[in-house]
């Protein structure tokens, strides 16, 4: 979560217009053991397809994350979550929920 709000606000997506836009989209989030980023869709939209896209980019680009710790590699294949942001017009935050290892 400090990752992706840390690099998300250190490299917010300029490149996409949302300025004056807010929005909460949800996000399904699956990492490998070795910490890649494996797979991204989004579970519930902002409203805007812009934020969307902001909000894909920022855990794109926070990735690669830590790899597993030993116990967590020798339980799981993956590890899938949900990961709500939420695009203000000060900047971005979020929250990870319904972990669920694979």
């Amino acid at each position: 979560k400090r990752r992706v709000e840390r690099v998300g606000t250190m490299n917010f997506p300029r490149d996409i217009d949302i300025e004056g836009l807010t929005g909460d989209p949800t996000l399904s989030v699956t990492i490998a053991p070795d910490g890649r980023l494996t797979e991204v869709q989004v579970l519930r939209s902002s409203g805007y397809e812009q934020i969307d896209r902001a909000a894909m980019l920022v855990l794109n680009r926070a990735s690669p994350f830590e790899e597993f710790p030993a116990d967590l590699k020798s339980r799981y294949d993956k590890l899938s979550f949900a990961y709500k942001f939420k695009f203000e017009a000060n900047g971005i935050s979020g929250a990870a929920f319904s972990s669920d290892g694979g």
